[in-house]
């Protein structure tokens, strides 16, 4: 539903304060969405599954659609929405819980949830401003690069 992706992406241009990697193949980067201020497209930077993987590792929070890359967060700590999820709910053997119109894993927090419905620019400004609201993200993107640099600052020598 590329049309309400970039109104939501126009729209979230002037309300926070938050830059968009969208993460896709060369051939799905949209033209209009690439010249807004607040969304760079990764494969622009010729970018390799091993980068973006790392991309969606050191993310903030995740919200798209499915992926094989977005696998990777559904087992991490980090919030997520996944819009459009489609699983065979039987075979998941009792694993996915209904949370209020969504789907989680059991184990999950209620900031990492499923979708079963194509998503719709209201849908994705409240799935996002939910996960927004949940944390200081500021204090979150400044107080987790520092730490990072300082992390790597071993393996540069």
């Amino acid at each position: 539903m590329l049309s309400e992706w970039k109104i939501f992406f126009a729209t979230a241009a002037d309300q926070y304060p938050v830059k968009f990697i969208i993460i896709s193949s060369f051939g799905e980067i949209d033209s209009e969405i690439s010249k807004l201020k607040n969304v760079v497209y990764a494969k622009q930077y010729c970018t390799s599954l091993v980068d973006d993987l790392s991309l969606l590792h050191h993310s903030a929070f995740h919200l798209g659609n499915p992926s094989g890359p977005s696998l990777l967060i559904y087992f991490s700590e980090k919030p997520y929405y996944i819009f459009n999820w489609k699983p065979q709910i039987d075979l998941y053997g009792g694993t996915l819980v209904d949370d209020t119109g969504s789907i989680r894993y059991r184990f999950a927090t209620p900031y990492q949830n499923f979708g079963i419905i194509p998503e719709t620019t209201d849908s994705i400004m409240f799935e996002f401003d939910n996960i927004w609201r949940s944390k200081d993200w500021l204090e979150w993107a400044f107080t987790d690069f520092y730490k990072r640099k300082i992390a790597e600052v071993a393996y540069w020598f």
